[in-house]
């Protein structure tokens, strides 16, 4: 009897070990399949997300490559400022933040606008709150943050860093979210103003393509304004040239030497006594037929010996310098100018 019993113990063991295996498995297999469910439907998502980064990425590109040729070709500031609005547009529609922003924090740069601003549907344009002071936007701030030239990326505007306290407040009470933001670099690599994506209705985790976007806008605007600004450097030089040539009533003259073509100003043909129209084509031959002689052959010996590095100018201050007689249109013994030779490379 005692026998029997131990093998009724031994079944009933067995058996209570079988169903308690069985449910465990069941109860796995049930956590795996969720599992399952849940790994395909986070890579689904995955996959989703990297579509749409990819989508955007190519937009984003397309778009910036859509207004590059317009970048090199605003000749104006006008021009210029029109190619930002259309850029902001564009490149914010293709991007995922909700408001596009450049700003500029030199009233030196050469646009009668610093706040440029595109918003998407529904998102309320903030319009340039700090008009007429760029310190007041925290010009200061992001200079600094700006100094490694890197940009500044926040899911979250209490990411920003410490550097931009004051504008991280600034941007939540007018309801920013989340930023992305990169430096407009001089020369010299000092920020003069950014160029920015944000949103208000939700924090944003930006892209590596919408950084990497981001900088290059930054850097195509650097360049046009740069470009704009020394143009209009070179405009005012050579007004105050003019000016200056006009008031003393000087002539000017190049010449290039490799192609011996000559250009010559109306004042020029004027104090001998002719039009620039009746001296064309004017080439070194023009001069050479117009100088006296003697000293024309004083001028070649002088030009020589600068051509072969013996002497650094042709035409110097004070006792130096080549006086040669051009033969005037009215009289052969009539001017007395001094010639600039100027050798184009």
């Amino acid at each position: 009897m005692p026998a029997f019993n131990r093998v009724i113990e031994v079944l009933l063991t067995v058996m209570y070990i079988y169903r308690t295996v069985k449910s465990r498995l069941s109860f796995n297999n049930r956590i795996f399949r969720r599992f399952a469910v849940f790994i395909t439907q986070d890579n689904d998502i995955n996959r989703q997300y990297a579509r749409e980064s990819l989508t955007r990425y190519a937009g984003l590109q397309r778009e910036l490559a859509r207004s590059a040729s317009s970048f090199v070709s605003a000749t104006d500031a006008a021009a210029l400022a029109e190619t930002i609005d259309r850029t902001l547009e564009r490149i914010g529609g293709a991007a995922s933040g909700e408001r596009a922003v450049l700003r500029l924090f030199e009233e030196k740069v050469p646009l009668e606008r610093h706040f440029f601003e595109w918003c998407a549907e529904g998102v309320q344009y903030l319009g340039d709150p700090e008009a007429g002071n760029p310190e007041k936007f925290g010009a200061r701030e992001w200079r600094e943050q700006f100094v490694s030239g890197e940009p500044v990326v926040a899911s979250h505007i209490t990411e920003l860093p410490r550097k931009l306290s004051s504008e991280r407040e600034r941007l939540e009470r007018n309801g920013i979210r989340s930023v992305c933001a990169a430096p407009i670099l001089d020369e010299h690599g000092a920020a003069f103003g950014l160029v920015g994506f944000a949103t208000e209705s939700f924090s944003n985790q930006w892209s590596s393509a919408e950084i990497e976007i981001v900088q290059t806008l930054a850097a195509t605007v650097a360049s046009a304004l740069l470009r704009l600004r020394l143009e209009h450097r070179v405009h005012r030089t050579s007004v105050r040239l003019r000016e200056t040539l006009d008031g003393t009533g000087a002539a000017t003259w190049s010449w290039n030497v490799q192609t011996g073509s000559v250009t010559i100003d109306e004042r020029w043909a004027e104090m001998l006594g002719y039009s620039v129209a009746e001296l064309k084509p004017v080439t070194i031959e023009t001069w050479k037929q117009l100088t006296e002689p003697g000293d024309l052959e004083r001028a070649e010996v002088a030009l020589q010996a600068h051509f072969e590095g013996r002497r650094e100018r042709v035409i110097t201050s004070g006792l130096s310098k080549v006086t040669v007689t051009l033969s005037s249109k009215t009289s052969i013994s009539a001017s007395y100018v001094s010639v600039m030779a100027h050798s184009s490379s």
